[in-house]
């Protein structure tokens, strides 16, 4: 009797040890991953604000460049966006690149350009020679740019009325490289546009923290401006055209190491570029695993670092949760870890939402809180087993 009762207790200190080494465990993780949070919104905070004058009497020439297939929908938003803009029509031509479409995106084109007939609009057909399309497609347009600055953008994206004219004054004064812009969603009060919404103002949080920190991390290519002769020094895409997304991320990473003082952030919301929100959570799922698959070949020690923090963080979270429902002891562990971080997530999503100028809608916001760690671990699983899809088309990490 006495042996069975030693065993017993022996098994109990034994469970209760290993409990105490999880509680370690995700002790270690909050407390990292309040300090990655605090260190972030610090980085943002050190972001100045550009303030641009009204008018110029020099005008950079730009040559805008949109990569796109099907987009047919998206089209003439984004032309009707650049048409309406504070700059003149003469000082930038844009380059649609059509990525093997197989709608009627044809006659839209030529429909507006016979509509507007003094706006530089060219169509080209993409030169493929890599696994990667869209940085194929900037290539091409690349040979054929007129001008000395080159802007990149999406099809889904629209330009807002002042975008070119306060990015002119700001390469003017400043002399960049370089220049990443900021980038909005425009959504609708769906859940699954709001679930979007605040995970696009995680992204760009993290994107102006970076730059606020003067070590850039990401940036994106829906306002992205970088000098053309700069690119072609570098050897543009040469060392990641073997990979199908990071033609934003690939080039920060070279034009930083290159000239880490000519690289900047354009922190003013009247030049913002809006994106629209994708049409299912399938889409989402995918476009997530795509940008995965990018930021896992970024040889940075600090952004793996802060992505594995991150990650888990999302998966101790979704581990203690479970567990609480298993055994009620856990419960405690996790309102405070939910306690934590969701204090952590809420304030950094809310000082970016200011930043930004976008209204907040708390209800939404806090739901996709319960979502997002679910969907971020299933995400990095998913894409380090399985690939992605994009536009159509396969594609292995």
């Amino acid at each position: 009797m006495g042996n069975i009762n030693l065993k017993k207790r022996t098994i109990c200190s034994q469970t209760q040890t290993k409990m105490n080494g999880f509680e370690i465990i995700w002790t270690i993780v909050v407390v990292f991953y309040a300090v990655l949070i605090l260190g972030m919104l610090l980085g943002i905070g050190n972001l100045k604000q550009f303030h641009a004058s009204e008018k110029t009497p020099i005008y950079t020439k730009f040559s805008i460049i949109v990569p796109f297939r099907n987009e047919v929908n998206n089209l003439p938003d984004l032309l009707f966006s650049l048409i309406h803009t504070d700059y003149p029509l003469d000082a930038f031509e844009i380059f649609l690149v059509n990525d093997e479409s197989s709608d009627v995106y044809l006659k839209i084109i030529e429909t507006f350009q016979y509509q507007n007939p003094n706006l530089n609009l060219n169509l080209l057909e993409n030169n493929r020679k890599s696994p990667s399309p869209k940085k194929d497609a900037i290539d091409t347009a690349i040979q054929a740019c007129h001008h000395d600055w080159i802007i990149t953008s999406d099809a889904d994206c629209m330009f807002s009325k002042d975008s070119l004219r306060i990015l002119n004054q700001f390469i003017l004064e400043k002399n960049p490289y370089l220049v990443a812009g900021m980038v909005q969603m425009k959504t609708h009060p769906s859940f699954l546009h709001q679930f979007q919404k605040w995970d696009w103002m995680s992204l760009t949080g993290f994107t102006m923290s970076g730059f606020g920190w003067e070590n850039p991390l990401i940036c994106s290519g829906a306002n992205l401006s970088y000098r053309k002769d700069i690119f072609k020094e570098l050897g543009g895409f040469k060392g990641n055209e073997h990979l199908a997304s990071g033609d934003d991320v690939f080039l920060l990473q070279k034009m930083t190491q290159a000239y880490p003082n000519r690289v900047h952030y354009l922190y003013q919301p009247e030049q913002m570029v809006f994106t629209k929100p994708l049409p299912s959570w399938r889409a989402v799922f995918e476009q997530h695993k795509r940008w995965m698959a990018k930021t896992g070949q970024i040889k940075n020690k600090l952004l793996t670092a802060i992505g594995l923090v991150i990650f888990a963080m999302n998966a101790s979270w979704i581990i203690v949760g479970s567990l609480s429902w298993i055994n009620h002891s856990f419960f405690k562990d996790f309102i405070i870890l939910t306690s934590v971080k969701w204090s952590m997530d809420l304030l950094f999503l809310t000082y970016t939402a200011q930043k930004m100028q976008s209204k907040i809608d708390w209800l939404r916001l806090v739901f996709s809180q319960i979502i997002y760690p679910i969907f971020s671990v299933l995400v990095t699983f998913s894409g380090l087993l399985l690939g992605f899809s994009w536009k159509g088309r396969r594609f292995k990490n």
